[in-house]
């Protein structure tokens, strides 16, 4: 989509992140394609930014129904039991039944959990890129049961992934990271510095990703339906 990810900033995400895997999107969607079931007369709600990538790369090789876009705003703050405090705004309601939700990563599934707390509702059909398999009989949001994420029936991904001798794997979104390092100091200071091992760190993958041509990832957040109109396939 118009945006390259540099080898200096890979070297520098890789330092206190080894072993280190990149997954391209593209690739994931065909392989996702390969799993979906037949969801040609169901409408999707799609998640804003990853969830738009998703659904535009999805809409390439099978035609789907876009209901409207949930737009999520992570807000970052203080360091909370070795975590940083992440805390969800969601700018709408979603209906009662038969949600179907597109997210490109699964993580702690706090995103769709919030969603679905926003509305007190379930989803039905949850489609996405990447899932983190490494679940703790502690975790809030997932659990090691049926979808393995609560108030979800069904999940299709095409990538489980695991962390290293047991550790949560630490799930980096390209675009998120081009995206927020320069805009939200929050995001730099709590939640990029814990994962890169400091702000020494953070700071230098900022300083890189100021001489990326980031518009397309611009055009994704300020105009989503012009996006899936120019990558969609439509």
């Amino acid at each position: 989509m118009n945006v390259e990810m540099p080898e200096e900033l890979v070297d520098s995400l890789s330092i206190n992140n080894k072993p280190t895997i990149i997954y391209k999107a593209e690739d994931l969607s065909k392989e996702l394609c390969k799993i979906m079931p037949d969801f040609l007369d169901d409408e999707f709600y799609v998640i804003s930014g990853g969830g738009v990538i998703t659904y535009a790369l999805l809409n390439r090789y099978k035609k789907l129904k876009a209901k409207d876009i949930i737009k999520v705003n992570r807000i970052y703050s203080k360091i909370i039991n070795g975590n940083p405090n992440i805390e969800y705004k969601i700018d709408s309601q979603i209906a009662k039944d038969k949600i179907n939700i597109i997210d490109d990563i699964v993580s702690s599934g706090a995103t769709i959990y919030n969603i679905l707390k926003n509305s007190n509702t379930y989803c039905n059909n949850l489609i996405s890129l990447m899932t983190s398999i490494n679940i703790r009989s502690s975790d809030e949001f997932r659990w090691k049961e049926r979808s393995t994420i609560k108030g979800v029936r069904k999940l299709f991904t095409s990538q489980l992934v695991n962390g290293f001798e047991g550790q949560k794997p630490s799930i980096l979104s390209a675009r998120y990271l081009m995206g927020k390092a320069l805009e939200d100091e929050s995001y730099l200071n709590f939640y990029l510095a814990k994962k890169l091992g400091g702000i020494e760190e953070a700071t230098k993958i900022k300083n890189i990703v100021s001489k990326i041509d980031t518009s397309e990832i611009k055009l994704l957040r300020e105009y989503p339906d012009k996006f899936i109109i120019k990558y969609g396939g439509n």
